[in-house]
């Protein structure tokens, strides 16, 4: 007679499928790689994001020497011997910690990765589970702003970052210098602090232009100092914006106009002095002028006098009428 299957056991059976498969489709979900390996160092589960990250796929690592696949060569004898000492004591200084390393791509590159190491115990045998993300994107993100920040630090100009509510927050070497704040002293305070008391509306119209997104160049108004000197300054401002483009906070730059200023009256000084004295040489030169006429029509005064007494005296000496005709009409000239 023939056995009917066992029902219960066929539920069983599916219910186990069911939730391998379940298990599968979050793992390969995770935005991680999510690695499991036995106590023999081999990979026993490789998630779609491992696939992705190390260039292998599931077929081809499960199974293999997870050392072979990952661990750049310096660092898989120090794997080995971890994973022994491990075996033997129940203790690993790196299990259940996250950590960065280098790893270890298909195409034989090395890239920065976050590493947390999971042990578990199933049917009396260990198992690992890795939790890996890759950090290559983050590390360029934080080089660039590496590099960002070392421009602003060792710049001659102040710069300096806040946010909507105008609390500052980044303050950089040159800033220290202008201002003669800290930046201990500054982060977390308002920006007001160095606006003059009686320009109280001033940040409130810088903050409403830039929630707009506007951006302001060239902005000359005057800050205060630590010790309460006052320093003529130009501000450009630009709006800080988010991922989503919604604005955030501001930078400022912020450089001291003081010896622009100190030029600029000195070049209106000169100016004023040049055109003083250009006035003053034309009225020089017209008194040169008229002292001139006067000399000159004095002397040319006394020369036709004399030359007028001199005409006289010959034309009483003159019988020829001709020559005497001439000589009247030179006196006629000179007494025109």
């Amino acid at each position: 007679m023939r056995r009917a299957p066992h029902r219960g056991g066929t539920r069983a059976h599916r219910a186990h499928s069911l939730s391998e498969n379940e298990l599968k489709a979050v793992l390969d979900a995770a935005l991680d790689a999510i690695i499991t390996m036995d106590a023999d160092g081999m990979v026993t589960g490789w998630n779609a994001q491992a696939e992705s990250i190390f260039g292998w796929r599931a077929t081809e690592a499960v199974g293999s020497t997870l050392s072979d696949l990952i661990i750049p060569p310096q660092y898989r004898q120090a794997h080995r011997q971890g994973l022994a000492h491990f075996l033997s004591t129940g203790k690993g200084p790196i299990l259940g910690k996250r950590i960065e390393i280098a790893a270890l791509r298909r195409n034989g590159r090395e890239f920065p990765v976050e590493l947390t190491i999971s042990p578990m115990r199933r049917g009396g045998d260990w198992h690992f589970s890795g939790f890996i993300r890759d950090l290559t994107e983050r590390r360029r993100a934080e080089e660039v702003q590496a590099r960002l920040a070392a421009i602003v630090e060792s710049s001659h100009d102040a710069i300096l970052s806040k946010n909507m509510d105008g609390i500052i927050l980044s303050w950089n070497a040159a800033a220290e210098e202008l201002y003669g704040y800290t930046a201990d002293e500054v982060i977390g305070r308002h920006v007001s602090q160095l606006v003059p008391a009686e320009s109280p509306d001033e940040i409130p119209m810088i903050m409403k232009r830039l929630a707009h997104g506007e951006r302001i160049e060239h902005y000359e108004t005057v800050r205060v100092k630590k010790d309460g000197t006052r320093v003529p300054v130009s501000l450009t401002i630009s709006p800080v914006r988010d991922a989503r483009g919604v604005v955030t906070g501001a930078s400022a730059i912020v450089r001291d106009d003081t010896e622009r200023k100190r030029v600029e009256t000195a070049l209106r000084e000169s100016e004023r002095q040049l055109q003083a004295l250009s006035r003053r040489l034309v009225e020089v030169q017209e008194t040169e002028r008229a002292f001139i006429a006067r000399e000159l029509h004095d002397q040319v005064g006394q020369t036709l006098s004399a030359v007028n007494v001199s005409l006289e005296m010959l034309s009483r000496d003159v019988t020829d009428p001709d020559f005497a005709t001439r000589i009247g009409d030179g006196i006629a000239a000179v007494k025109r």
